[in-house]
């Protein structure tokens, strides 16, 4: 491998890890982790940010998020170090996705691909090793010590049967797993030199047993052979198949069926605000519907201004769709999708609608919006070339 293809592929896992690791990415070490990686992808790709297509799309991106956070400063007259945070972390996406170009998809599917294959050596290996045992780098973000992270694996001893690779949760690790599946076209993932790599990480979806991450893995995959080219009878008879799978997944694997009817029991009877997915869309359609257009804030004391007994709580929001519009508005949210669909990466309609199809499922699980990575995507380029030979 060239030396400046390993470069790339660092910058893209140091994206990775600002993004997910809780090691990196926590209320201490994100005020240092987030303005060196922005120094540092300046420095690497700084030709890059005098091309007019990026700078045209990244300060009406920008702008639309300054006019949203400035009404909330007019409004609320509250000012910190998170309204600043997120150009910072759109402007490191946006670089990197934009500067790497055709070479992203799939020097992002390699990144996931090596993260895939760690997180399964230290999922087995736990069961013979007692994390327990693990040095515990996360001991600033955690208090009460569930989690331990030796950043390039994490632990959480709630939960030991789920799989979180380098990641918070099991949950955002299923996130990052299924966009790189979903960023390459399903010709080229069953293609010979790749489809183990493929197996692979669809396998590392199912170990996180998380119900967002395989219900978006069918959706994935269903969406990947509907969009691949003509619709034909193997390609029916595949979609059946997926449905199928699906459906008795549903109902056996980890359970989904009762966890599923439990959240909605416990969002009926508690009122609030509670941390299920169903429970955090419901309590934010107050703040939705208060500022829909801008949003209320990223900081507590706007973003749950009718909900003072909620700050400085640990919420756990659970849900990333909801969460994004009630703090940066709909008018933010909607410029965010409009620049992925009108992205020529993807060459077709029904790709495009897909995508933000994924886009708006996964967001129901985590706040992937939140992080450098995903801001990042409507800064995807096309590669003709590289797919030329799969379409």
């Amino acid at each position: 491998m060239k030396k400046r293809s390993i470069n790339f592929h660092l910058i893209v896992l140091l994206l990775i890890f600002i993004s997910g690791s809780p090691v990196l990415n926590n209320e201490r070490t994100i005020k240092f982790s987030i303005p060196l990686a922005f120094l540092l992808v300046i420095c690497c790709f700084r030709k890059k940010l005098n091309e007019k297509a990026f700078l045209k799309k990244l300060s009406i991106l920008s702008l639309v998020f300054f006019i949203c956070i400035f009404a909330q400063l007019i409004e609320f007259h509250e000012f910190g170090l998170a309204m600043i945070g997120i150009f910072v972390r759109l402007a490191i996406g946006a670089i990197v996705v934009y500067a790497l170009g055709k070479k992203f998809a799939f020097i992002y599917f390699e990144s996931i691909f090596l993260l895939a294959i760690i997180s399964l050596f230290f999922y087995i290996t736990q069961y013979f090793i007692e994390p327990i045992s693990y040095p515990n780098l996360d001991f600033l973000f955690v208090e009460d010590g569930h989690l331990r992270s030796i950043f390039i694996h994490t632990y959480i001893s709630t939960e030991p049967g789920r799989n979180s690779g380098i990641f918070w949760e099991p949950g955002a690790f299923q996130g990052f797993l299924n966009l790189a599946i979903m960023l390459l076209p399903v010709d080229f993932l069953i293609s010979k030199p790749i489809r183990y790599k493929s197996l692979t990480i669809i396998g590392t979806i199912i170990t996180t047993f998380s119900t967002t991450g395989l219900i978006v893995l069918f959706i994935v995959v269903l969406l990947k052979i509907l969009t691949s080219g003509r619709i034909n009878l193997p390609k029916i008879i595949l979609s059946l198949v997926v449905i199928i799978v699906s459906t008795v997944a549903y109902f056996n694997l980890n359970d989904l069926n009762n966890k599923i009817k439990d959240e909605l029991d416990y969002t009926e009877k508690t009122d609030g605000f509670n941390p299920s997915r169903t429970g955090a869309l419901i309590f934010d359609l107050h703040y939705i519907l208060k500022r829909p257009l801008t949003g209320n804030g990223l900081l507590e004391v706007s973003r749950y201004a009718d909900n003072p007994e909620l700050i400085g709580m640990n919420l756990g929001h659970g849900n990333g769709f909801s969460d994004f519009i009630a703090s940066m508005g709909l008018l933010s949210f909607f410029c965010y999708l409009i620049y992925i669909y009108r992205s020529d990466y993807f060459f077709k309609k029904t790709e495009r609608l897909s995508f933000i199809l994924f886009l708006v499922i996964v967001l129901q699980g985590e706040h992937f919006l939140m992080l450098p990575l995903f801001l990042g995507l409507p800064f995807l380029r096309s590669d003709p070339e590289m797919f030329r030979r799969t379409r």
